[in-house]
């Protein structure tokens, strides 16, 4: 009698799991929701109107960056945390709560520097509103937090497995900017 239950019990077929795009995003999640260092290498062009080099080095809350290019201004570095930025363009340099304000009224046009540790990786800002919508693979397609609109249009394989934003634009108010990530290297994550 056991027998004849158990091999019920094998040919009894479950449905298949369903697997939706939230499913997929919790995958995807889990493998950037560690990443707490990483630097990245590319092109950001405002508007659709030239380019300029960025480069990104992001260390927990730290970050330091350098643009360089036709957006009215040579070179311009900033680094800091969220809540304090040191701004140096030219031999002009600040200290400020503000950047994005900062950059708009000083080069007409801003980078997300308080999301951008986040939104880098494809995920949005913890204890913040955020909408969003998924890709086919459950990576962020569009992200709507803090005032911007951010879209993912490209991802591309990184070490360990891990899909990360190749082309991200960022959108808030009538401007936007197209970042085009060339490489990302240092990566890390907690435990690394």
């Amino acid at each position: 009698m056991l027998t004849l239950l158990l091999s019920a019990c094998a040919t009894t077929s479950m449905p298949p799991a369903r697997v939706d795009r939230s499913d997929a995003w919790l995958v995807h999640f889990s493998t950037i929701r560690e990443i707490t260092a990483f630097v990245i290498d590319g092109r950001l062009s405002e508007g659709g109107v030239g380019s300029a080099t960025l480069f990104w080095r992001q260390r927990g809350e730290q970050f330091s960056a350098r643009a360089s290019g036709p957006f009215g201004s040579g070179a311009i570095a900033l680094s800091g945390t969220p809540s304090a930025v040191t701004i140096r363009d030219g031999d002009t340099r600040i200290i400020t709560t503000q950047p994005e304000a900062w950059m708009q009224q000083q080069l007409g046009w801003q980078l997300p520097i308080a999301g951008l540790r986040f939104w880098a990786v494809g995920r949005p800002m913890p204890g913040r509103l955020a909408r969003y919508a998924y890709n086919d693979a459950g990576q962020l397609a569009v992200l709507e937090q803090a005032g911007w609109h951010i879209h993912y249009e490209a991802y591309e394989p990184q070490e360990e497995g891990l899909w990360l934003p190749s082309r991200i634009r960022f959108v808030t108010g009538e401007q936007s900017a197209l970042l085009r990530i060339a490489r990302w290297r240092d990566i890390e994550r907690n435990g690394d």
